[in-house]
């Protein structure tokens, strides 16, 4: 912040910190960047100017990987004129739905590892929380991925189980 010698009724100037400016401009960068990644669809349905529309679109075009970094940096300073909440919160909508699909595709990959290493424990542990499962059904899924996995075989009804399981709870 510089002083001046002007009265205390007039506001002074305060310059814009140098290293905040930077962040801004790297965040907006990045936004840049996840907007390009976006299908054009959800794209389409957000009201971006219709230039900061065709920079994008340019950008996907973009192969260089330098060239592609200033046509990034364009999108960012582009970026800058306009409210970003609205794509920010569209982008984080979007990457908590993408960490809660893969959160339960862990999930049902530790159901179905269990099963097959602990087989009854871990059936009758499933089955308390999924009531409504088809226990013959699951039961010879499980019973055909353990086989497989002591024979060496590849893992088809493993697979099969993955699926069951992940319609089941789904479901």
């Amino acid at each position: 912040m510089y002083k001046t010698d002007k009265p205390d009724d007039e506001e002074e100037y305060v310059r814009p910190n140098k290293s905040q400016i930077k962040r801004e401009a790297a965040a907006l960068f990045e936004l840049g960047k996840r907007l390009v990644e976006l299908e054009k669809s959800t794209l389409q349905s957000l009201t971006l100017p219709n230039e900061l529309m065709q920079e994008i679109d340019h950008a996907r075009n973009i192969h260089s990987h330098t060239a592609r970094k200033r046509q990034l940096k364009l999108i960012g300073k582009l970026l800058r004129s306009i409210d970003t909440t609205e794509l920010q919160q569209l982008i984080e909508k979007r990457d908590l739905q993408h960490q809660k699909g893969i959160n339960e595709f862990h999930h049902i990959e530790k159901w179905r590892d269990r099963l097959i290493q602990q087989g009854a424990s871990a059936m009758s542990e499933f089955l308390e929380k999924h009531p409504d499962v088809d226990r013959q059904k699951l039961n010879q899924l499980v019973r055909g991925a353990i086989k497989e996995a002591n024979q060496g075989k590849p893992p088809k009804s493993a697979r099969m189980l993955f699926r069951y399981l992940r319609e089941s709870i789904d479901g």
